[in-house]
Formats: C-alpha cells, structure tokens, sequence
C-alpha cells in the first residue's frame, strides 16, 4: 500500500511540475514531452497533438 501511495505522490509533484513549468504545451523540451506521455499513461492528461519532441495536451478535470 505504501508503495502505491509513493507512486501516486510522485505522479502527483510530475504532475504539478509540468501545469506550472509548460501548460498544455512541451514546447519541444524532451523532459516535459517524455511527463505529458507518462502523465497520459496514468490518465491525467490526453494528448491531442504530437510531433517528436513537441507535445500538446488537455488536463483531465479531475485532476486538476
């Protein structure tokens, strides 16, 4: 159980670290193109656009 509590704080701190550093957009950074594919996995956001390195997302409202 504490390990998913640990998972789940650290997709929580990803999570707050890309809304504040980039928004919706990667602006073609590696580091926030490869946290808005790992926050789409856990279902926090859905990519609606992406090219390589530059990826566009919409946030899950719950989450937010």
């Amino acid at each position: 159980m504490e390990c998913e509590n640990n998972h789940e704080s650290l997709v929580d701190m990803i999570e707050d670290l890309v809304q504040q550093s980039c928004g919706n957009d990667s602006a073609a950074i590696t580091t926030y193109a490869a946290a808005m594919r790992l926050l789409a996995a856990e279902g926090r956001c859905k990519i609606v656009s992406e090219c390589g390195r530059r990826v566009i997302v919409e946030w899950v409202p719950q989450f937010k």
